[in-house]
């Protein structure tokens, strides 16, 4: 699937103001930086060399000398590009909604920066106000649950704890944490649990008593089964869908040397996300395999349909053709 088109405006927007900042910085690194191919990255500046006319100040002048000897990329002109954008009040006020959706995920460092992000994001709101939205800071610390959490996460730890499930029945439970994610029901703690010998994910206002103990675990992450019906499901794609981590809110894991993405995927619906994977199988490297075999399975009935139109179809112009020779 080609890449969205905002994705791409906002990827060539940074990459001329970074340039601006840095320049003469060798094309392997500028790819390393940006998470593309050198091959890619190459695409881009090229890319940009079109933009605009060979008139002075009309174009992002790049020095086409030192790119082809020397493989370094510097540019004379930004034509406004690395001016911060304007936000609409709807724009900010979004912004700013998301950062305190978050902010209870975030270790005090973090915490602390919050406000200073948000005067951000109003400076760049225009002249109509924002909602008003207060983010909070240390004036309303994290919960202890998510503190110690996110503590053995850090660390690699095992981490034990009370848990009552949703029929009210509390067990003790010892797990592997891997990391927290915020579902549609609240926060969610993933690893493997030592009691089910499986993976799970424990809600984090259901945790009581939580502490680390001094024992590495050795598990790794995978997918899940959550409380809510929904299972995090692990792809490796291309490049060209990378659109699926800011659109359908997957979680990116890794950037390999070659430009692709693990990615972790939220599921809800099995049928949907094997659609999901017919939309995308040009750009799919690995997936689970039951699931690529749900994949072709779909993919050829989709196929079956079609050329079972494509053929009455057919069948109908020739019949419309002998009734005129007939007649």
């Amino acid at each position: 699937m080609p890449e969205h088109i905002p994705h791409a405006i906002v990827r060539l927007l940074s990459l001329v103001s970074w340039i601006s900042q840095h320049p003469g910085t060798p094309t392997v690194q500028l790819a390393r930086h940006f998470g593309r191919s050198t091959r890619q990255i190459r695409r881009d500046i090229e890319f940009l060399g079109q933009v605009g006319d060979s008139l002075p100040g009309y174009s992002f002048e790049i020095d086409w000398d030192a790119y082809e000897e020397e493989d370094t990329v510097r540019i004379f002109s930004t034509m406004g590009a690395d001016i911060p954008p304007r936000l609409t009040s709807d724009e900010a006020t979004a912004l700013l909604v998301g950062l305190e959706s978050i902010a209870e995920g975030l270790d005090e460092s973090l915490r602390h920066r919050l406000p200073m992000t948000a005067l951000k994001v109003r400076a760049l709101a225009r002249e109509d106000q924002c909602a008003d939205i207060v983010l909070h800071s240390t004036s309303r610390p994290a919960s202890p649950q998510m503190s110690i959490c996110a503590q053995a996460i850090r660390q690699g730890h095992q981490l034990e704890f009370d848990y009552v499930s949703r029929s009210g029945v509390s067990t003790h439970r010892t797990i592997d944490p891997w990391r927290l994610v915020r579902s549609a029901s609240g926060w969610l703690l993933i690893g493997w649990c030592h009691r089910a010998d499986s993976v799970r994910s424990f809600s984090i206002y259901r945790i009581d008593n939580p502490r680390v103990l001094p024992i590495a675990h050795s598990t790794r992450p995978r997918a899940i089964d959550t409380d809510d019906g929904m299972n995090m499901i692990r792809l490796v794609i291309r490049p060209s869908a990378r659109w699926i981590i800011d659109d359908l809110s997957a979680i990116p894991i890794q950037t390999r040397d070659n430009g692709d993405l693990v990615v972790d995927i939220p599921v809800w619906n099995r049928q949907w996300f094997v659609s999901l994977l017919v939309d995308i199988a040009e750009s799919i490297v690995d997936a689970p395999p039951e699931f690529l075999h749900d994949m072709r399975a779909e993919a050829q009935e989709i196929l079956s349909v079609w050329e079972g139109r494509s053929n009455e179809d057919e069948a109908g112009k020739e019949s419309a053709l002998r009734s005129e020779d007939d007649q």
